[in-house]
């Protein structure tokens, strides 16, 4: 789903202010896990499908919004496994510089430049028997070998590597 620009700097009055939610999505192809990342056109990393939460929305109910939205997934188990909430966990040069590449002023996108705690859902998931999907106009999405996962956006590779941990202590 694109966001427009004066979408984004609008959305803070719909979304819970400094929340959202993000979604590790692991398959298992050709004997190597792969990791589900997202690129939106106007950043520079890659980084987790993910988003805010509605004002009114349950927080489980925005994970499988925003993994449909921003994947095409649906009908996939998801399992809440940590709250990500270090004070300086998203640094706002990287928000601010988000802004500028759409235009939006500080005042209207000062929502997006506040502390952000996430929660964090991952999905084990059949490689082959998901297509993912992104609008080329405003994203990209693709698998990534988890050997070979990028130096992604805020702190995602810390909740790659969370799931991970979680994942391997589960099993």
């Amino acid at each position: 789903m694109k966001r427009s620009d004066a979408e984004l700097s609008l959305m803070g009055n719909n979304y819970h202010p400094g929340f959202s939610v993000d979604c590790v999505i692991i398959g298992f192809h050709e004997g190597t896990l792969k990791v589900l990342l997202n690129k939106f056109n106007v950043d520079d990393k890659w980084g987790l499908p993910g988003g805010f939460v509605y004002k009114d929305e349950d927080v489980e109910d925005a994970a499988y919004r925003l993994l449909a939205n921003r994947t095409g997934l649906k009908d996939v188990f998801l399992k809440q496994f940590f709250l990500f909430g270090n004070a300086n966990r998203v640094p706002v040069e990287e928000h601010r510089k988000e802004l500028i590449n759409r235009n939006i002023s500080e005042v209207d996108g000062k929502w997006f430049l506040s502390r952000f705690i996430t929660v964090g859902y991952y999905a084990l998931v059949q490689f082959d028997q998901v297509q993912p999907y992104a609008d080329p106009e405003d994203e990209k999405i693709a698998w990534f070998d988890i050997d070979r996962i990028p130096d992604l956006k805020i702190d995602h590779n810390q909740i790659v590597d969370k799931a991970l941990e979680t994942i391997r202590l589960q099993i």
